[in-house]
């Protein structure tokens, strides 16, 4: 089964934990001065942590409506 996650570009990102605080999941973890998903499968897609990006280091590719 393939995991759909939003991207987070790196490069832009500079660690300032807004998507930590915001994911009510608790999915992100900061990892060798990088976010990571420290338990993919449990994020729900919800597209917070890319609404709370300062840098829009984080994109949800897809759109879920219900």
């Amino acid at each position: 089964m393939d995991l759909v996650l939003p991207e987070i570009d790196r490069a832009v990102c500079n660690l300032c934990g807004n998507c930590l605080a915001i994911c009510p999941e608790d999915s992100l973890y900061v990892e060798s001065d990088q976010i990571v998903f420290k338990q993919p499968v449990t994020c729900t897609y919800c597209a917070l942590c890319e609404e709370a990006c300062p840098q829009d280091a984080i994109r949800c590719e897809f759109e879920i409506t219900w």
